[in-house]
């Protein structure tokens, strides 16, 4: 769903909508890891009118309480969001490989077939 601005100020409040996700998405990660958030989870802080937040994870912490924690966040006025949670085999190693993704929405997670061999998610 791309956002369509009608002006300035719906624009404005978008933005500022989805910096407060922002937030809410770094709070979380670092009261679900800890200290290793920093290490192990990246932001990427750019927005677009898309309605998505896009977040890497090393593959040892995407586990099913992290999507499920992720997930919980997306109510309310971020019903409409999803987070592409992009998922590296290791963030705190230097050109980790990507594995894949996973496309948290409030009612669904959607995972590409990789991801879910690599996590064993069926």
């Amino acid at each position: 769903m791309i956002a369509e601005f009608a002006t300035e100020a719906d624009e404005s409040a978008y933005e500022k909508r989805d910096s407060f996700l922002i937030v809410l998405i770094k709070r979380a990660c670092e009261k679900a890891l800890g200290s290793v958030a920093d290490i192990h989870v990246y932001h990427i802080e750019d927005w677009w009118p898309n309605h998505t937040r896009y977040v890497s994870v090393s593959a040892e912490y995407c586990t099913r309480e992290f999507v499920l924690m992720l997930q919980s966040l997306l109510t309310e006025e971020f019903s409409h969001y999803r987070i592409q949670l992009i998922v590296d085999s290791n963030l705190a190693v230097d050109e980790s490989p990507e594995l894949g993704a996973l496309t948290i929405y409030a009612d669904r997670v959607i995972v590409e077939d990789r991801v879910a061999k690599t996590l064993n998610i069926s």
